[in-house]
């Protein structure tokens, strides 16, 4: 089964990161100096690309080559390891870039396991250990309280990075004593120029409107417009008519025939757009692929 292009095109770099740009250029800088806060919190909607960006914080803290505006070098075996683990979703052994899911967590004990590997001193100078805690809303508020007193420590080393969806149901002293980077959505031309750097790799036939629908189908979510993008891509080229059909999109003329009729008060139109829409819903039921 071939790799789906959310993972293959999953940014390695963080100017690989659709916008986010005061975000991006944030932590750079904070990394370059050596500051960057060993407790963040990383908030935005399901799919704006929190945890990819907490692999690519760990692998700033990580890159033994740094670079001077503060970016990894991209070729140290730290870097080729994290690659393989944006790529993979597995972490090498001693590479120590840990990921948890607390939404999968089935246990108490298991928060209280992930506290005392946390909980442990680093016996190299200047190591780090980056623990990613993902949908950190749903830990419970003794889980949070844990998680909380282990940042508080401060063990040598410990980046402890929380990526949310509901920061608002955090605890207030997990917030208060974390730093919070909010990822808001891109705009809509920096997603269609993601997806034509994809569709130019792939050899898909597109036009920008077609890739613009793709992009406000999927509410301006990077992720949602990859998939939906390589979904259509299977029906052939991805132009406005395609995308449009496909989407069971109301064409411009229509909406705007609609209006009319409205404002109007045509009800002879409004009845005939009507039953137009509800023939269209009914051939939408029995859906059929057309091969190009």
């Amino acid at each position: 089964m071939s790799e789906s292009w959310a993972n293959k095109y999953r940014p390695k770099t963080i100017d690989e990161v659709v916008g986010q740009d005061r975000v991006k250029r944030e932590l750079q800088t904070l990394n370059k100096v050596g500051k960057l806060p060993q407790t963040i919190i990383l908030s935005g909607s399901s799919g704006s690309g929190k945890t990819t960006l907490a692999y690519l914080i760990a692998k700033m803290g990580k890159c033994t080559h740094l670079q001077e505006d503060g970016s990894p070098c991209d070729s140290c075996e730290n870097c080729l390891n994290i690659n393989n683990l944006i790529e993979k979703g597995k972490s090498p052994i001693g590479l120590e870039v840990y990921t948890y899911n607390i939404s999968k967590l089935n246990r108490s004990e298991d928060a209280e396991e992930i506290v005392e590997s946390m909980s442990k001193s680093n016996t190299i100078l200047g190591y780090k250990r980056y623990y990613i805690l993902d949908e950190i809303q749903v830990a419970s508020q003794q889980a949070q309280s844990r998680f909380l007193k282990v940042t508080e420590d401060k063990p040598k080393g410990l980046y402890t990075i929380m990526c949310t969806t509901n920061p608002e149901k955090l605890s207030e002293p997990l917030l208060s004593r974390s730093v919070m980077y909010k990822l808001t959505k891109p705009k809509d031309t920096d997603i269609i120029e993601k997806l034509i750097t994809i569709c130019n790799q792939e050899g898909v036939n597109y036009t920008r409107s077609g890739l613009a629908l793709i992009v406000k189908y999927s509410n301006r979510s990077v992720r949602m417009s990859i998939n939906k993008a390589e979904e259509l891509s299977s029906f052939g080229d991805l132009n406005k008519e395609n995308v449009s059909n496909h989407l069971n999109l109301i064409s411009e003329s229509m909406y705007y025939d609609f209006m009319n009729a409205v404002k109007t008060n045509n009800l002879l139109n409004i009845s005939n757009i009507y039953t137009t829409l509800d023939l269209s819903l009914i051939h939408i039921s029995e859906p059929t692929r057309r091969s190009y």
